[in-house]
């Protein structure tokens, strides 16, 4: 990822955990981050997720790699917006070390979860077939073998089935098939 330098600037983002602005002053990427989603280093991953999407120039996977339409800053097709999020916050699910209980639903709080069935269960769950154990303290994946899990498991996973309403009406999972097609 040598395609400039990464600032992580600690300040109160309003109604978020934090922000991946991209490159948008044309020098640094920046990550913004409220000072109380530090501990745990949940958020933080999330958005280095959304970096390496970016700028990492070996994700040649539909799902591995950002849709943006700009090589500086997330600017995203609505249709994209679900995918985009699913896919970072499974990867980041991936990648956690040191594994603690979620704690916070994240975009889990957003995936239909049947009645009776607890939520953060259900994020447990998906770690489990990706990283090998969602066991509290067990380790995450790196480099290739992380981003391979996520390609092999991500259509069997809950956040797949993301749906990011105010964005469109399709799940992660059937805007990555969509896109697999129009590929073809």
């Amino acid at each position: 990822m040598k395609k400039g330098e990464l600032v992580i600037q600690i300040e109160d983002v309003q109604r978020k955990a934090a922000v991946y602005d991209g490159r948008n002053d044309g020098e640094s990427y920046k990550i913004r981050i409220n000072s109380i989603r530090l501990y745990g280093g949940d958020s933080l991953l999330h958005e280095l997720v959304h970096h390496s999407r970016m700028v990492d120039e070996s994700r040649d996977s539909l799902l591995l790699r950002t849709r943006s339409k700009s090589d500086t800053e997330i600017v995203l097709n609505r249709k994209d917006r679900s995918l985009e999020e699913a896919a970072t916050t499974f990867e980041a699910l991936a990648r956690q070390n040191n594994y603690l209980e979620p704690v916070a639903l994240g975009y889990y709080g957003r995936v239909f979860v049947p009645k009776g069935r607890n939520p953060f269960k259900v994020i447990q769950a998906d770690r489990e077939p990706v990283a090998g154990s969602s066991e509290p303290g067990s380790i995450g994946l790196r480099g290739t073998q992380a981003k391979d899990a996520v390609d092999a498991r991500f259509n069997d996973s809950a956040i797949s089935n993301l749906v990011l309403v105010e964005y469109g009406s399709r799940s992660a999972k059937d805007r990555l098939k969509e896109l697999e097609r129009m590929r073809e």
